[in-house]
């Protein structure tokens, strides 16, 4: 069976805020859809799903 998560689902899986739920799924790191207004998140895209780290990339990263 699917299970279907909320922003605030994942959110409260990974401790982190709804925010960045939203911030990971809207640039495409996070496999979800806006139905109605209202961000849903298929549990299967969670397995495997490393979020991304936060902040500027660092010196050496630009260089690449």
């Amino acid at each position: 069976m699917v299970r279907l998560l909320t922003i605030e689902d994942v959110a409260a899986r990974f401790d982190c805020t709804p925010r960045a739920v939203r911030n990971w799924a809207q640039t495409g790191h996070l496999k979800a859809q806006k139905i109605a207004g209202i961000w849903i998140i298929d549990e299967d895209a969670l397995e495997g799903f490393t979020p991304p780290k936060v902040g500027r990339p660092t010196r050496a990263k630009l260089r690449d």
